[in-house]
């Protein structure tokens, strides 16, 4: 029999047994829903949690800082320290380390330990993150300000949070982006102040603890200014605004701190370094302190290129290169080397951080329960196997005469056994079509509902579609259902083959 007669036979006889057939295929065609649904949510967080930690490419970034160093006890370690008598292993590395062997040691990422990471494989680059407390005078300005110079790295994308002038011309160059929350402070409010101040002087004093308290103490006692701190007035303001006497004592104070800043100054042994605002920042959201976790409290500091600010880290801290500690992100050359390398670094003592290892852990746990529920679907579409090879068995019984003729006219049992596998194969390619079919428009419709949800929770978007459909899943998932209930049909069709055409229509 060829495949046009076969696929004729199993329409035909399908059709006599029309709700047994919809029952049957419905068992199908819901196995085969759940089985798509599971896996493409699955493949769709999975997607969505590569999409959302990896911007600015996170996934290849490793954030490292000084940590501590376990020392190894090895088993001539106990036996040199006098623990021979005659016991595990185990017991005498534990015993050693109980007498004080293995003690923790401090390990700093100090520059040296910088350099060493740079030689590693797969290290692409590394950005230490260079903070020095330093007092800011911005040109045409009365006031010095207190605010910590801070790097940033430069693959960050710091212009899409500038609200005048633009990023850096250079890693090198001695440039420089400020909040606006200090030029407020320093009482360039106006919009038109704040482009005015692009390309204007701004010098800077690094270290002197002295100076940068007392111009700190300066801007919070200036009654004419409004210092901002954490987003409102300080007590201090607050009070001298509703005093005309606390006024005129913050006025003497004002007098007093200003002498003592122009004493400070004198005794620099260099002159203040002097450097080009050519970008205000904005105060980021709250959503994209989480999305750029980077950002820190840059946006109220003043942020310098990378290698400049580096070179005044240095300048500043030359007697404690060896002992000063660093924060740093190291930069991998693909994603899939962060894991091994965070593992390399974490063996030298080091603490280490990476989006890498979260999304690792957060696939493993979607794919942990992608595999559960994709196993109770194919539970499902085995349960439909089983209904069906009961419904080709009553088949087989109810169609002994109708084999039995066909095998008197020539069929062998080679057809009469094609013929029931079509028939089942056909009940599973209907039935994973129809699953597919309801599945894309089942994730289509409440995908926009479970994305609202995730977006509400987590306050942050989530991406345009909860569910993935790559171009295998669309393929296999009907093969699979007709892979089913085919080797559902297969015992009922051995069945039918075995029938004997004499002894069938004796018994009619």
């Amino acid at each position: 029999m060829n495949v046009r007669d076969l696929l004729l036979s199993a329409i035909e006889s399908l059709g006599q047994h029309k709700l047994r057939t919809l029952l049957t295929l419905c068992g199908v065609t819901l196995g085969t829903l759940l089985l798509f649904v599971s896996i493409s949510g699955g493949l769709g967080v999975i997607r969505v949690v590569n999409q959302r930690l990896g911007i600015d490419e996170r996934l290849m970034e490793i954030s490292v800082r000084s940590g501590v160093l376990i020392e190894e006890v090895t088993v001539e370690d106990a036996m040199a320290a006098g623990i021979t008598q005659e016991m595990s292993d185990e017991r005498r590395i534990r015993l050693a380390k109980a007498s004080g062997f293995g003690k923790r040691k401090n390990v700093t990422l100090n520059m040296k330990a910088v350099e060493q990471i740079q030689q590693l494989d797969h290290v692409k680059a590394v950005w230490p993150s260079y903070r020095v407390r330093a007092s800011a005078l911005v040109e045409n300005s009365p006031r010095w300000i207190g605010r910590t110079i801070n790097s940033v790295a430069p693959n960050k994308d710091i212009e899409r949070f500038l609200i005048a002038g633009k990023g850096f011309s250079s890693e090198d160059a001695h440039e420089v982006i400020v909040g606006e929350v200090m030029l407020y402070a320093l009482g360039i409010q106006n919009d038109s102040d704040l482009e005015a101040a692009i390309g204007s002087k701004i010098k800077l004093v690094p270290g002197s603890a002295e100076l940068w308290a007392k111009a700190n103490q300066l801007i919070a006692l200036d009654v004419n200014q409004f210092a901002i701190k954490h987003g409102a007035k300080t007590e201090l303001e607050d009070q001298a605004a509703s005093d005309d006497n606390s006024a005129k004592d913050n006025s003497a104070e004002v007098s007093k701190l200003e002498n003592e800043i122009a004493l400070e100054l004198e005794r620099l042994e260099q002159p203040p370094l002097e450097f080009s605002i050519v970008g205000i920042m904005r105060t980021p959201t709250r959503d994209e302190y989480r999305l750029h976790p980077w950002l820190g409290r840059i946006a109220t500091r003043i942020v310098l290129p990378q290698e400049t600010a580096g070179e005044i880290w240095r300048k500043h801290n030359h007697d404690h290169l060896e002992t000063r500690s660093l924060n740093a992100i190291v930069r991998v050359d693909s994603a899939e080397k962060a894991g091994p390398l965070e593992r390399k670094i974490g063996d030298q003592g080091f603490l280490t951080t990476s989006f890498s290892k979260l999304a690792m852990q957060i696939r493993t746990a979607v794919l942990l329960v992608t595999l559960i529920i994709g196993s109770l679907a194919i539970g499902a579409l085995l349960i439909s196997g089983i209904g069906i090879t009961n419904t080709m068995i009553m088949n087989v019984m109810e169609r002994r005469r109708e084999i039995a003729i066909l095998k008197s006219i020539g069929a062998q049992d080679i057809d009469i056994k094609n013929m029931f596998l079509f028939e089942g194969c056909l009940i599973g390619i209907v039935g994973g079509l129809l699953g597919l079919l309801l599945g894309l428009v089942f994730s289509s419709i409440t995908s926009h509902t479970i994305g609202s949800i995730l977006e509400s929770q987590l306050r942050e978007p989530f991406g345009d579609n909860v569910f993935a459909y790559p171009w295998w899943i669309i393929v296999l998932t009907p093969i699979v259902a007709a892979l089913v209930t085919t080797i559902a049909s297969v015992i009922p069709a051995r069945q039918a083959a075995k029938v004997e055409p004499v002894a069938a229509l004796r018994a009619l």
